[in-house]
């Protein structure tokens, strides 16, 4: 009775997960609140394309191709200052880190975790090999960081007072320099 749709996802480790209605209540939600955003048409400017990274990434097929779109929309959120991006980039977003209870793709170090998420992100978009450790490591890095994207945009979406801080760049600054 509590079973109100199966996503399949598509990929080398194809899973099947069950969506409760309280799922879909809450996506149904934050489909309504994105529908507001976008009609706000000078405001939320930053935290818009950053979800159009992410919904590219969630389509994109090729493994390799997503995961910079998802880091790409975690960058949006949390505007990090040029020349200190890795850094900030693993200090900021390790706020949405899932806990190990909640998926057992989480039980590492989130901060190890996020370097490597930013030096795969940082090697396919300068052409560069990622060498063996990393090629290895790249397809569960991917999910994880897809992970982690939906769950920053969906905590900010289901949150009045954390979505008044991506309304504007000055507004995102303020709360990462606070």
């Amino acid at each position: 009775a509590n079973r109100a749709a199966v996503r399949r996802l598509p990929g080398e480790d194809d899973f099947i997960r069950e969506l409760t209605d309280i799922e879909v209540n809450k996506w149904k939600t934050i489909f309504q609140l994105t529908e507001k955003i976008y009609e706000q048409k000078d405001d939320f400017l930053r935290f818009k394309r950053g979800l159009h990274c992410f919904l590219k990434g969630c389509s994109e097929s090729q493994i390799n191709f997503r995961l910079p779109y998802f880091v790409r929309s975690l960058e949006a959120l949390i505007m990090p200052d040029i020349g200190k991006t890795t850094k900030q980039f693993t200090n900021r977003v390790v706020r949405w880190w899932k806990d190990k209870n909640e998926d057992n793709c989480f039980h590492e170090d989130a901060g190890k975790v996020l370097k490597e998420i930013y030096d795969i992100r940082c090697n396919f978009e300068h052409m560069h090999d990622l060498g063996d450790q990393l090629e290895q490591k790249q397809l569960l890095r991917s999910y994880q960081c897809e992970e982690i994207a939906r769950k920053a945009y969906q905590d900010i979406l289901l949150s009045d007072s954390e979505l008044k801080k991506f309304i504007s760049d000055t507004s995102i600054r303020e709360y990462w320099n606070k």
